[in-house]
């Protein structure tokens, strides 16, 4: 059922996602025109009309970019709480499926589509502001180079940009179904359950780092750490790991909370 789920979800989304993916390709494609044109900018500081085209392309662009930000956080977010808070709930939670499969077809495809938004900006303006884009030969050849520990860090960065954006939706999730509580002004209590739930997330965080015991330990590892010949690439090491494994926990804490809410306090009302 879950995959069923999925493949529903992933068609509406695609059905607003994709024609912005394709308007972002146009303008992409025009500025790199533009941009390979030295003729056209040559028009331009000659010319009052052509600079001020040029310059409201490029403004076009970033509305653009910054468009497509929005309407996937919009309607990432707009999905959930349509489809399990609001009057579409009453059909949803019916289905023979587990709360948790309910929630998982929300997040997969918000995960996916978000990565899928960064990667589409980040090779949009590669594409238009580098001389040579970037290849992804060019990234597996210099992987393959630098060895096994490189892949290893490289394969750590991606887990951890992805796990960090799992809980980051996580923490959106939760808070809709926090402020769903309340019986009026529930986008009010559910910014104000995202405020509270990000204050108290970083005060765990923070509060452990600044104890002297802790203070000591990290002190007490840092310098075996430094007796170490490969060190430097230890300390990234952890410098990935560390934060990774705090987006597991606090993503499963938030998970776990969001399916509790919606089985046992959900308020359709």
């Amino acid at each position: 059922m879950l995959v069923k789920l999925l493949k529903h979800e992933f068609t509406a989304t695609a059905r607003t996602l994709l024609p912005v993916y394709a308007a972002l390709l146009a303008m992409t494609l025009l500025m790199r025109l533009t941009a390979g044109v030295e003729y056209l900018h040559q028009l331009a500081e000659e010319y009052f009309l052509m600079g001020m085209f040029l310059s409201a392309l490029s403004m076009l662009y970033v509305c653009v970019i910054t468009a497509v930000f929005v309407v996937t956080a919009i309607l990432l977010i707009q999905r959930f709480y349509k489809n399990l808070l609001r009057d579409e709930g009453y059909l949803m939670h019916t289905l023979p499926v587990a709360t948790w499969q309910l929630t998982a077809a929300k997040l997969i495809p918000a995960v996916f589509w978000c990565g899928v938004t960064g990667l589409a900006a980040f090779l949009s303006m590669n594409i238009i502001f580098t001389v040579e884009p970037i290849r992804i030969s060019d990234i597996i050849d210099i992987l393959t180079r630098e060895g096994f520990s490189a892949c290893l860090l490289f394969l750590e960065g991606i887990a951890l940009v992805i796990f960090t954006l799992t809980k980051q939706i996580l923490q959106v999730y939760l808070s809709l179904a926090i402020g769903h509580l309340a019986n009026s002004f529930r986008i009010l209590w559910s910014i104000g359950a995202y405020i509270g739930i990000s204050f108290i997330a970083s005060t765990i965080t923070i509060v452990p780092l600044m104890s002297a015991r802790f203070s000591a330990l990290a002190e007490h590892l840092i310098t075996e750490v430094l007796t170490l010949s490969n060190y430097q690439m230890i300390v990234m090491h952890l410098s990935l790991l560390l934060p990774l494994l705090l987006s597991l926990l606090f993503g499963a804490l938030y998970f776990t909370a969001t399916n509790w809410l919606m089985k046992h306090k959900l308020n359709l009302e």
